[in-house]
């Protein structure tokens, strides 16, 4: 399968030399405005799936919802190494530090917005949307869907809604390292690929 020739100046960014061969696809089907459900092994390399569309569609806001702060913190922190614009909002912030990243979103200097599924309840995509637009909604680790959607973190289950609330839908991409069979149909509604 051949890589789109934007697909080799975002890797340069994102400091890859190579892709492997069953990432190539679905960066594709992404860029081809396709949602996209990705099941693929811890170290496969799942988040330069997203990562590399949201680089080459810079005009576009990449929202991405990830279940730990942890991982939040660490993939914005990657991003601005590179000098990506990325950011996020979280309770560890200061009311100031919250203030910066809104005021960046209003401004439209934020390519990748990271934040917990529990954010949305508070009806940021639509806010984010009145001054941009948003290409794509990322729901990293999308097995807490069913693993934790159902018992302690019901925000998983209301991410559709809040997708589907949009002005215009993005495209939407779904990845997780393991997702049994049985809990795949709730994660395709509840993100809605």
């Amino acid at each position: 399968m051949k890589l789109k020739p934007s697909v080799k100046g975002a890797m340069k960014q994102l400091n890859i030399d190579k892709l492997k061969r069953n990432q190539i696809k679905p960066i594709n089907a992404i860029l081809d405005k396709h949602d996209t459900m990705v099941i693929a092994p811890t170290s496969y390399g799942k988040s330069l799936l997203y990562q590399i569309p949201a680089v080459i569609q810079k005009k576009k806001l990449t929202v991405v919802i990830e279940p730990l702060l942890a991982l939040i913190h660490d993939q914005v922190e990657k991003l601005q190494q590179r000098n990506i614009s990325a950011a996020y909002l979280d309770s560890t912030q200061t009311h100031k530090e919250q203030d910066i990243v809104k005021e960046d979103l209003r401004n439209r200097k934020v390519q990748l917005f990271y934040i917990a599924p529990e954010r949305l309840e508070t009806g940021i995509l639509s806010q984010i949307e009145k001054n941009n637009e948003i290409g794509m909604v990322v729901v990293d680790e999308c097995h807490c869907v069913a693993t934790w959607g159902n018992s302690f973190r019901e925000a998983y289950l209301t991410i559709g809604e809040h997708i589907e609330g949009l002005k215009k839908r993005p495209v939407v991409v779904a990845l997780s390292a393991s997702i049994p069979l049985e809990n795949r149909p709730q994660i395709i509604v509840s993100t809605p690929i």
